[in-house]
């Protein structure tokens, strides 16, 4: 687990008010609160914060990360195709999504 200090966490809520976006706050709000809430790692369901707290995250299941944090094999899989092609330009295509096209239409 990723745990920072108490002052380290300080000094990343601090930079992160000066030089970031968060989405749909506002940076006064957050400041109040002690926020932005910074999460430094995932593993299944889980999310944990900068200062050690876990969540269960139901929210990005929702949206995108259905399958859960710290999958090594979909890491894995995303690194070796990364290695051999990581952009292919609009009106082309690539063996994987050829492939992925095929199995989901045999279904």
């Amino acid at each position: 687990m990723a745990t920072h200090s108490g002052p380290e966490v300080d000094a990343l809520t601090e930079s992160a008010l000066e030089h970031l976006w968060v989405y749909l706050r506002e940076p006064s709000d957050m400041a109040e609160k002690g926020e932005p809430q910074i999460f430094v790692e995932g593993k299944g369901v889980h999310v944990t914060d900068a200062r050690d707290n876990s969540y269960i995250d139901a929210m990005s299941g929702l949206w995108l990360k259905n399958v859960g944090y710290g999958r090594h094999e979909i890491a894995d899989a995303a690194y070796a195709q990364m290695l051999k092609l990581t952009y292919m330009p609009l009106g082309t295509t690539n063996e994987p999504a050829v492939r992925l096209a095929k199995k989901i239409a045999s279904i």
